[in-house]
């Protein structure tokens, strides 16, 4: 049985997922399978199944939908979600394995990298998904590796698959940009501790980058007020909406206010919470049920 499950999801670019596979493949930790998950769109020109498993999940997935199929199909106690458009490097993996070794229950952050620059960001930053006003702002990643981080971005992280299974993985009614502060909120609520590994590194294509749509800032928006960082109502969005605008950020304040005017996550949110408290116990084989209950096919594994 391998240690490690890589997950690399295909977005529609296959040049993009090429290089990231590549990348992996130079720089393959021991002990580990690379999966490589797609919803049917990605022919594999170039044979790379050889080197890895290609996961075949339902027609017309988004990639949280991928993500959540590939650790339905993970053999490994640890899973690694790599976003394609991100290159690694020599033992790119060993730290995170390492920490998790010695506390079983760690989630993994890692530094990443944007492109050639200088800027690094280490995961997702507890005082900012503290904060509304930095929410509002878009800050959401740590940018020192001292400070506290809560979650990992969706682009690299290393989790206990039991953990992902027990939490039914990432809420794919969410945006992508949006999916790995609301799993942060979730670990943050269970008390799970959160480590972030400062000498593995990945380099992310720049064009991967977060970039908040006024639909994912009003999606960030609701579920601010579920878990209740900051107020809902019409009085606090207009003051939220007030001082967006005067920073110059106005069409991405209208859809925040908007968001914490309707409070449409609140209730799911509570769910989210109350469920993952109650699988986390549990064994993950319970999380077939949800295959089953939405009459879906359990995902297979194809080797080559």
């Amino acid at each position: 049985m391998p240690r490690l499950s890589i997950i690399i999801p295909h977005r529609n670019d296959d040049a993009r997922l090429e290089a990231t596979v590549l990348s992996v493949l130079e720089n393959r930790p021991q002990d580990s399978e690379i999966i490589v998950v797609h919803n049917g769109t990605y022919a594999d020109p170039y044979d790379l199944a050889d080197e890895l498993l290609v996961v075949e999940g339902e027609p017309r997935s988004n990639c949280l939908q991928l993500l959540n199929t590939a650790v339905m199909a993970a053999c490994a106690p640890v899973v690694c979600t790599l976003l394609d458009g991100l290159v690694v490097s020599n033992d790119w993996a060993e730290e995170p394995l390492e920490i998790m070794g010695a506390a079983r229950d760690t989630v993994v952050s890692v530094a990443t990298r944007v492109g050639n620059s200088s800027q690094v960001t280490y995961g997702i930053s507890t005082r900012a998904i503290r904060s509304g006003s930095e929410l509002q702002r878009g800050k959401v990643e740590l940018e020192k590796a001292t400070g506290p981080c809560c979650g990992p971005q969706l682009s690299c992280g290393f989790y206990p698959k039991r953990l992902l299974r027990s939490l039914g993985g990432w809420n794919e009614r969410l945006d992508i940009s949006v999916a790995d502060i609301d799993l942060a909120w979730t670990l943050q609520a269970l008390g799970l501790p959160v480590t972030c590994a400062t000498t593995s590194e990945v380099v992310m294509d720049a064009k991967c980058a977060r970039n908040f749509s006024n639909a994912s800032m009003k999606q960030l928006a609701e579920l601010a007020v579920g878990y209740e960082v900051t107020a809902g109502g019409a009085t606090h969005a207009m003051g939220d909406l007030l001082r967006g605008c005067l920073a110059g950020n106005v069409s991405l304040s209208v859809a925040w206010a908007s968001g914490i005017m309707s409070g449409r996550a609140t209730e799911s949110v509570k769910q989210r919470i109350a469920l993952a408290k109650e699988q986390w116990s549990a064994e993950p084989q319970l999380q077939f049920k949800r295959y089953q209950s939405e009459g879906l096919a359990v995902p297979q594994r194809r080797a080559a």
